[in-house]
């Protein structure tokens, strides 16, 4: 499903690619008006060059279909274990997700806590006793939109291929895994739950599973396992 790419066999012919050029521009937005802008310029062409050559590489394999959703489905986890971590209350109001009574924006006042839960910014803290709880929220913030050009630069080549749906499974990908995380840091920090009593943050992860292994219409399959949980985003 990614012979598409390998057609365009040249720099040129790919760079002029409707695709090519889509990516192009979703590079650019994302390192030049995100946080992200603020990094060395070394820093941003590494994880450019990383993004593009992960690309190149599933166009080569003879599984390109199944380790493009394994990406995925990868990124989008390691956005949301970020994103419920830095998301504020505004921020959360203008998102696609800001019906779900499931995701806060309110974990960013239990950052020192949470962040003890997560393995890179529990490192930031043991190395700096003293590091300022502004700054955790900023690293978890550069985490957040770092694995979000990843994740969205995927879907876009997904989208490309013709893997998709109506309605289209990604953001409830993404609100369903965020559900997921805040459900697991208000339980390891012991902070009240969202969810109602009998229900479980980790049937949302199997939302997760679908994609990773390659569900055709992994919204769908996921709606009809587990009928009494809801995304505000959208469901079939």
């Amino acid at each position: 499903m990614l012979g598409f790419i390998k057609r365009w066999n040249d720099r040129w012919k790919w760079e002029t690619s409707g695709l090519g050029q889509a990516l192009a521009e979703h590079t650019h937005k994302c390192f030049n008006e995100t946080i992200l802008s603020g990094l060395p310029q070394d820093r941003k062409d590494r994880v450019i060059g990383d993004f593009y050559e992960r690309l190149a590489a599933m166009a080569q394999s003879p599984t390109g279909f199944l380790d493009l959703r394994k990406s995925l489905a990868g990124w989008v986890a390691e956005y949301a274990k970020y994103q419920v971590l830095c998301l504020t209350e505004s921020e959360k109001a203008v998102a696609f997700y800001h019906e779900s009574p499931y995701v806060s924006g309110e974990l960013y006042h239990h950052i020192r806590a949470a962040a003890a839960e997560n393995d890179y910014l529990a490192q930031i803290m043991r190395s700096d006793k003293n590091v300022a709880d502004g700054e955790l929220i900023a690293l978890a913030n550069t985490e957040c939109a770092r694995a979000l050009y990843y994740a969205n630069g995927f879907n876009m080549v997904r989208i490309e291929t013709g893997d998709r749906t109506k309605p289209d499974w990604y953001k409830p990908f993404v609100e369903a895994i965020l559900v997921y995380e805040e459900d697991n840091v208000r339980t390891s920090i012991k902070l009240p739950q969202l969810l109602p009593e009998n229900r479980f943050g980790v049937i949302y992860s199997g939302f997760f599973n679908l994609v990773f292994t390659g569900e055709e219409d992994p919204l769908l399959r996921w709606a009809r396992a587990c009928p009494d949980y809801n995304l505000a985003s959208g469901a079939p």
